[in-house]
């Protein structure tokens, strides 16, 4: 993810926080199915997903900041 963040390859970057989303997804549903039955479970899985992309987005901003300082990043939303 690193390396598509800084190289501006859009592609390279949707398809890494795709597949650490997909992979969470996976994670939280097998952690809380036993614990939690029916719609419940969709909600804290979904509420799990909402923030791992959200924190997903946040690292990957920090992540080129610190890469890239120089850049000029005005314009492009990051």
């Amino acid at each position: 993810m690193a390396v598509a963040s800084v190289h501006d390859d859009l592609v390279r970057t949707v398809l890494a926080t795709v597949a650490i989303l997909i992979g969470m997804t996976f994670q939280a549903a097998a952690v809380f199915a036993p614990i939690l039955s029916g719609g419940l479970l969709f909600i804290v899985v979904g509420a799990v997903l909402i923030t791992a992309g959200v924190l997903a987005d946040r690292g990957r901003r920090r992540l080129r900041r610190r890469l890239a300082p120089d850049a000029d990043h005005e314009g492009r939303g990051a």
